[in-house]
């Protein structure tokens, strides 16, 4: 297999990754907020972890995001006739 060719399904996959990251991120239900929310909010608060949890998901969308760009950005470069 063609290094061309593993640079294009490493950036499917990680395409894939980010768009599972982002849509479980964007699908779950956030409990309601307490009163005074997130001023002095405990670890523990369902609030406050989960809104931890949304923002971690989101971040690992959108370095698995990067990753793809990068992935095919490098595959142009490397390819034939370019």
């Amino acid at each position: 297999m063609a290094i061309i060719q593993v640079l294009n399904f490493m950036s499917a996959g990680s395409a894939f990754v980010a768009a599972l990251f982002w849509f479980l991120s964007a699908s779950g239900k956030a409990p309601d907020p307490p009163f005074g929310a997130l001023s002095g909010a405990a670890n523990d608060d369902p609030y406050f972890t989960h809104a931890q949890r949304v923002a971690r998901l989101n971040q690992g969308g959108a370095a698995f995001a990067g990753l793809s760009a990068l992935l095919m950005g490098v595959a142009l470069l490397i390819a034939p006739g370019s």
